[in-house]
């Protein structure tokens, strides 16, 4: 694949999750979400589209403080497909909740270029204020 056909099969996954689960209460996709959201923007910067790239990121930088507070610990879907299945923690091998490990993402190269960015600066700082270790 080009990297403009993983762009398009990439959008594709949160449209179809948004389609599925109307509600935002995504649950454990959350964290597909994220990473879904974050792999767009890093072809995005590799295509020279740094703002659409930035809009991932802010995507995934949602999707994380969603999940990081309030989702991670589990509960029921609300959704009209999943309504009443629950969903429990996710186990992660990981000591870090999802906007830490978003925030040492965010230290690859690929995104060099918009480091300085305030856009991309606002995303950071909003991350901080929710990553911690578990």
């Amino acid at each position: 694949y080009t990297n403009q056909e993983y762009i398009q099969i990439l959008e594709k996954f949160p449209a179809i999750i948004n389609i599925v689960i109307e509600d935002k209460n995504y649950g454990l996709f959350a964290i597909q979400l994220i990473g879904a959201k974050l792999k767009l923007a890093q072809y995005y910067m590799l295509e020279q589209m740094p703002e659409k790239a930035l809009e991932c990121l802010q995507d995934a930088t949602e999707y994380a403080i969603r999940y990081d507070t309030g989702l991670h610990a589990g509960g029921n879907y609300t959704c009209l497909l999943f309504r009443n299945i629950g969903f429990g923690p996710a186990l992660i091998n990981r000591n870090e909740n999802q906007c830490l490990i978003l925030l040492h993402r965010l230290k690859e190269s690929v995104f060099d270029t918009v480091r300085e960015h305030t856009g991309f600066m606002r995303i950071v700082k909003e991350l901080q204020k929710y990553a911690k270790e578990l």
